[in-house]
């Protein structure tokens, strides 16, 4: 009597607690986790892409097994806290802002991959006042007038310092009779 095991694999998945952050703050680091299942398989390849192009690559069959491609004005990963399930991106800044996929293959001879993305979006302090600015015009006959009304709104704080959230700047253009 012969008995066979048969072990089915139903190929690489990835986990629910593999997140892209929907936003990091501007000068923080950014943590990307790509959790996955290998369901029995081996493990040939995770890749990490930055706006459809490859930034972060973890082969465990080459040597290094670490490759990071640092052609991504923005995107800084930090190599001593990265591993082959969590990129660590330092000071985060507006150009770090993007799409990611996280790509996970398994090895031969299926080359079975699965993949997730989302965007990352950074943010400051900024939008923390909006300026206002009126031009009232008056004549001597005539009581004075809007003659133009202006939205500014500041994008980083250092220019709000010491302001309102709300600044009102009134101009006045007096026009002799």
């Amino acid at each position: 009597m012969y008995v066979f095991c048969l072990a089915v694999s139903t190929g690489v998945r990835l986990l629910e607690d593999s997140v892209i952050p929907p936003h990091a703050l501007r000068g923080q680091k950014a943590v990307l986790r790509c959790n996955y299942d290998l369901e029995g398989d081996n493990l040939y390849s995770v890749k990490w892409y930055y706006n459809q192009m490859e930034f972060y690559r973890f082969i465990p069959s080459d040597n290094p097994k670490v490759t990071i491609f640092g052609h991504h004005d923005g995107v800084k990963v930090n190599p001593h806290l990265s591993t082959e399930r969590e990129i660590v991106l330092d000071h985060v800044e507006f150009a770090t802002s993007g799409t990611y996929r996280c790509e996970v293959s398994g090895d031969a001879p299926m080359f079975q991959t699965a993949s997730t993305e989302g965007i990352l979006f950074v943010v400051g302090e900024y939008v923390q006042c909006m300026i206002l600015t009126l031009s009232v015009v008056t004549y001597a006959s005539f009581s004075p007038f809007v003659r133009g009304c202006t939205f500014t709104y500041t994008r980083y704080l250092h220019t709000c310092q010491g302001l309102p959230y709300w600044l009102i700047v009134l101009i006045t253009i007096r026009i002799p009779h």
